[in-house]
Formats: structure tokens, C-alpha cells, sequence
């Protein structure tokens, strides 16, 4: 089969016989190779990596995660405020505040060790906070409605990311580095309240703290970033690349995990 010099951007190949395909030269930007046999095919001068398409997807992926998780953070966040230990939602306040760190931290925590643990961690306390808000919202304020539709959401978003890893990757980083400024920002008004009592003491720790959780915003934002920067866009995951050639190709943004032979890059 010959694909040579041919423009193939986003076809999928998944599972297919190629057996010294002569893909040489061709743009397999965005192409899905996974579980193909690749024996003896030859990618020579081939250009894989993102394709428009995909660059596309990212970033509505990125826009849609800021309208919804950001929405509800934003709209939780400023719900709360005022709110005192003699309120009957001073407990929700207070969970509020240890999901929107967690979340923040674990994102952060990314930048330096990237772990499974802290990515389903994020994904599982963004869909919390979006279960709550979107399920007390649709139900007058409800708040045994609420803590349910963020049991529901938390479990939606952990199965979705163990179930699509990658797809989900900038999402949940997005989500991360929302949740981390909702953190900064929450505890900068208790900080501000602390202080306009004249409590100094505990006002200049939280703002310590706030500030902290500034610096993990924008750490969070690099991991955004780089994960972009790193998003798959040609897949040969689990492929048969036996003796495949791929001397001059350009392999950026393309994932060889779980490849059978190592790719010939001479």
C-alpha cells in the first residue's frame, strides 16, 4: 500500500494490516495508528504530531471546562461570602474550602510529579463542584440535592478520567488551576474580614495563605500549558512497528506506548 507524499491528517488506521506501507513523506498529523500492523512500514520524512483539527478540540476543551467548572467555582464562591459560623451552610462553606485547596494542590503538585493519583483527585473534586452547583441549582437550593449531585459528579468524572487518560488531560488541568484561584481568592476575603477586625494574627495568615495558593494558580497554569504543548496527536499505541523505518520523520506530539519494536530513527 502506498500513502507516500499523500496529505492522510486525521485518519484512523486503528487495527489495520499495513505491512510495508510506504507512508514516506506524508502528513500523519492527528492519524490513529493504535493496535495497527506496522511491519517493515516505512515513515520516512513523515510529519506526525497535531493536526489544526485537534489543536481545534483543545481548545474548546479548554473554553467549555472554564464555562463550566469555572461558572460554578465562581458562583459557590461568591454564594459564600458573608457567610458566619451561625449560618446553618457554614458547614458546606467550610467543605467548600477544603475541596477548592485539595483540588488547587493537587493540580500544582503536577508541575513537579505527574501522578495518576493527583490527576484523578482533581477530576474527582471538579466534578463535585459541578454536581453540587448544577444539581442545587435545578433544585431551589437544595442542599441534600446538592451534596448528592456532587457524589454523582465526583464518581462521573473520576470514571471518565481512569476511562479516557489522555483526552481528559488538559481538562483536568484546566479544572485545577480554577478550583486553585477559587482557593486564592475565598481565602483572601476571610483574610480582608480577619483583618478589618483588627485580628492580625490570623488575618496576615490566611493572607500568606492566599497568596500561597496565587503562586499554585500559576503553577497550575503552566501545567495547562504544557500540557497542551504535549497533547497526543499521532497515536501508535500498541502497534506492530517491527523493522518500521522512520529515519527523517517528525515525530513530535506522538505517543509509542505499549509499540511492539522500537521505531528504526536513523
Amino acid at each position: 500500500m502506498r500513502f507516500a507524499n499523500h496529505d492522510l491528517r486525521n485518519r484512523s488506521f486503528r487495527r489495520q494490516d499495513l505491512t510495508q506501507a510506504d507512508f514516506s513523506g506524508a502528513d500523519i498529523r492527528g492519524c490513529d495508528f493504535s493496535g495497527a500492523r506496522l511491519v517493515k512500514a516505512n515513515f520516512s520524512g513523515a510529519r506526525a504530531g497535531q493536526s489544526r483539527r485537534q489543536i481545534a478540540v483543545l481548545g474548546a476543551a479548554i473554553a467549555l471546562t472554564v464555562g463550566l467548572v469555572g461558572y460554578a467555582t465562581h458562583q459557590l464562591v461568591y454564594g459564600s461570602l458573608g457567610s458566619g459560623s451561625g449560618d446553618r451552610t457554614w458547614l458546606l462553606v467550610q467543605v467548600l474550602f477544603a475541596v477548592l485547596m485539595l483540588a488547587g494542590a493537587a493540580s500544582a503538585s503536577r508541575a513537579w510529579r505527574r501522578s495518576t493519583l493527583t490527576k484523578t483527585v482533581t477530576a474527582t473534586l471538579a466534578g463535585a463542584i459541578l454536581g453540587f452547583f448544577q444539581v442545587g441549582s435545578a433544585t431551589n437550593n437544595s442542599p441534600q440535592a446538592a451534596l448528592v449531585g456532587a457524589v454523582a459528579g465526583s464518581v462521573v468524572l473520576l470514571a471518565a478520567s481512569l476511562r479516557w487518560q489522555g483526552r481528559w488531560q488538559i481538562a483536568i488541568s484546566t479544572s485545577g488551576t480554577l478550583m486553585a484561584y477559587g482557593a486564592a481568592f475565598l481565602i483572601g476575603t476571610q483574610a480582608i474580614a480577619f483583618l478589618s477586625v483588627q485580628r492580625f494574627a490570623e488575618g496576615t495568615a490566611l493572607g500568606l495563605l492566599s497568596l500561597l495558593y496565587l503562586w499554585l494558580t500559576l503553577v497550575s497554569l503552566t501545567v495547562v500549558v504544557r500540557d497542551a504543548h504535549r497533547a497526543i496527536g499521532t497515536s501508535f499505541r500498541a502497534a506492530d512497528l517491527t523493522d518500521a523505518q522512520f529515519d527523517g520523520a517528525n515525530l513530535c506530539n506522538t505517543d509509542f506506548s505499549d509499540a511492539m519494536g522500537q521505531p528504526n530513527r536513523q
